[in-house]
């Protein structure tokens, strides 16, 4: 009998893919099927509470349709999130209750992308370098920043990582990039030429003090 895996991404691209027996067989981004560039998603929903992110039901639906099966015939489901990860949770509570069980989290947002790029690859030995903005943040608030791994087999051993105070000048001054950026970047993805509306640059700002750190932004 197969076997389904249901896998989110919470970070920034919202999606979901579904894999059947070590294949991808359906993936897609929330994008696509909102109309919404870059849909709602890490830095864009809920920014000072990232535990409130909401998953990409029709992302998640196109998927399960695609496959021909029900949310219920899914044997295990993973999500991720770049940060302190409250992926697990957000599954959690968000999914019916009897799929709690199912729900496995994942150790590391740099594992995860090392998994994505060794698995398709066809390699039977690799190295792996993950270089990222920001991986898995711990509650000290030190996240991944670039990580090495040997790959043999089914196995990803990590030779070594890096890891950088989150929150400091150079790690916000990327964010506020970012929100800036965003909308005329918009401008460039030819697919989404007819969903894209202008829009006044976004504003955001960073407020750090003692242990608080909030971030917000205000779209026009």
């Amino acid at each position: 009998m197969s076997q389904y895996h249901l896998g989110v991404n919470l970070g920034h691209d919202r999606s979901a893919a579904i894999v059947r027996d070590g294949e991808i067989i359906a993936a897609i981004h929330q994008e696509r099927l909102d109309r919404r560039k870059n849909s709602i998603g890490l830095f864009l929903q809920a920014i000072d509470d990232p535990s409130q992110i909401q998953l990409p039901d029709e992302a998640i639906q196109y998927c399960l349709k695609s496959c021909g099966i029900g949310l219920l015939d899914v044997g295990s489901i993973t999500a991720n999130m770049p940060g302190i990860d409250h992926s697990a949770n957000i599954l959690r509570r968000n999914l019916p209750s009897e799929l709690g069980s199912r729900v496995l989290e994942i150790s590391s947002h740099h594992l995860a992308h090392a998994y994505t790029a060794y698995w398709p690859s066809g390699f039977e030995k690799a190295l792996i370098l993950v270089v990222d903005a920001t991986g898995s943040t711990t509650p000290d608030h030190l996240t991944e920043s670039y990580t090495v791994y040997r790959a043999e087999g089914t196995n990803l051993s990590v030779i070594h990582s890096e890891k950088v105070a989150a929150h400091t000048e150079a790690y916000t001054q990327g964010i506020r990039a970012w929100l800036l950026w965003l909308p005329q970047h918009s401008r460039m993805e030819p697919a989404l030429f007819g969903s894209w509306k202008p829009r006044q640059p976004r504003l955001a700002c960073l407020r750090i003090s003692g242990n608080e750190r909030k971030m917000w932004h205000k779209l026009e």
